[in-house]
């Protein structure tokens, strides 16, 4: 049995994050489509690739893994509507009048949200518009148009999506200045009827690992706001001069306690974000490769499931039986 019918029994649906380029590797499509009943789109909907030009819309990448989904039978998260990385430079290198920046921000979240509007049931609506430090961060976003981007943006995905929309967010269990201040941000969001529907936690345990205690602790107070908690991110890595004598059984270790916590915890999704070890971001993302071990996922590079794999389905078969 797979992980997509453990977690099912477990009640957990269980995904894992793709762009178009994973699919050409035939191992790394056939285990997403086996294994995962939600995919969420790593790299294809953010501004840099679906709009390389002010009037192209590039849909193509995005419509090939939507069809995936498709016809595996996978529900589909939308990645991400507002973010401070990854935007084209006929956006960030020209200057704007907030008006008018905030009607290109319209325009743009419209056109996404109305071409997928059947097919997408997920929106990441907003990406880390917090700090480390607890403040809301200096972005292009910020700067340009001011704090109200974050509840506009929201507003102008429901005008045509009824997908469930989140704000999405990495560091909440271990920082705690962050996490109050996005617990603030949401609170205030929901008091003035801006249509959040869930937050993202963002679980990249690059080199941190939180302990269930935190991760249940974080979840139980978002939801306390009436806010469905996701994971949305979830990958497990180690600083190379912090390594585990047995790395392996150690992220197995860890993977098996992230997920027993959630579900002691209430979530009901969770998506890892990959799946081979050979496609992970942190083999790529700026300092990342020198700097942390490069296997943080389920499967290895040819797509054997790895002992971490193992740990996963074991603590959802435990929970399934429960």
């Amino acid at each position: 049995m797979g992980l997509r019918d453990l977690a099912a029994a477990a009640g957990l649906e269980i995904g894992a994050g793709a762009s178009v380029e994973d699919l050409a590797d035939d191992t790394f499509a056939g285990v997403l489509g086996a294994e995962f009943n939600r995919l969420a789109l790593e790299n294809d909907l953010k501004w840099g690739r679906v709009r390389p030009e002010r009037d192209v819309f590039a849909f193509e990448r995005a419509d090939t893994l939507v069809d995936f989904a498709d016809r595996h039978d996978m529900h589909v998260t939308g990645h991400a509507l507002v973010w401070h990385e990854e935007n084209p430079g006929w956006l960030t290198r020209r200057d704007w009048r907030a008006s008018d920046l905030a009607d290109e921000l319209r325009s743009h979240v419209h056109a996404l949200t109305d071409r997928y509007a059947d097919r997408i049931d997920t929106w990441v609506v907003v990406n880390e518009a917090v700090d480390d430090a607890g403040a809301l961060r200096d972005t292009f976003w910020l700067e340009n148009v001011g704090e109200t981007y974050i509840a506009d943006a929201f507003r102008w995905a429901a005008d045509h999506t009824d997908a469930d929309l989140l704000y999405n967010e990495y560091g909440l269990p271990y920082n705690d200045a962050k996490r109050e201040r996005v617990y603030r941000l949401l609170e205030d969001l929901l008091d003035r009827g801006v249509p959040v529907d869930g937050i993202g936690l963002q679980l990249h345990s690059v080199g941190v690992h939180p302990g269930p205690e935190r991760i249940t602790e974080t979840v139980r107070q978002f939801r306390d706001l009436g806010l469905e908690v996701r994971v949305t991110e979830l990958d497990v890595a180690y600083r190379r001069d912090d390594r585990p004598d047995d790395l392996d059984a150690a992220q197995a270790a860890y993977y098996g306690m992230v997920v027993e916590a959630c579900l002691d915890a209430g979530v009901e999704r969770l998506t890892v974000w990959g799946v081979t070890d050979d496609r992970s971001w942190i083999t790529s993302w700026r300092e990342y490769p020198d700097r942390y071990t490069q296997r943080p996922l389920l499967f290895d590079g040819d797509g054997r499931r790895k002992e971490s794999y193992e740990a996963v389905a074991s603590a959802l078969r435990e929970r399934g039986r429960g």
